[in-house]
């Protein structure tokens, strides 16, 4: 495990309440209802996003799953 990165707890805010979870989690939530990816396309998006946000200089994003392929145009949320 790498000892920079961050793992703190963040609210989900969610319809009537918050949920304290994990920040990886939350971001792979936003994420996914941003642009309709399924969980772990978001989560492998969102480990990438807080290791880039956290270490830098993260400059390739490879993969071959078409599902995050054909959503790459939908990336103007800020994902």
């Amino acid at each position: 495990m790498c000892p920079n990165l961050r793992l703190e707890l963040r609210e989900l805010k969610l319809k009537d309440f918050g949920l304290l979870m994990p920040e990886v989690f939350v971001e792979a939530c936003e994420i996914a209802s941003n642009v309709s990816l399924k969980t772990l396309d978001a989560l492998h998006i969102a480990y990438a996003k807080i290791i880039n946000e956290t270490l830098g200089d993260l400059n390739y994003f490879v993969t071959l799953d078409q599902n995050i392929l054909d959503n790459r145009l939908k990336r103007n949320c800020g994902y």
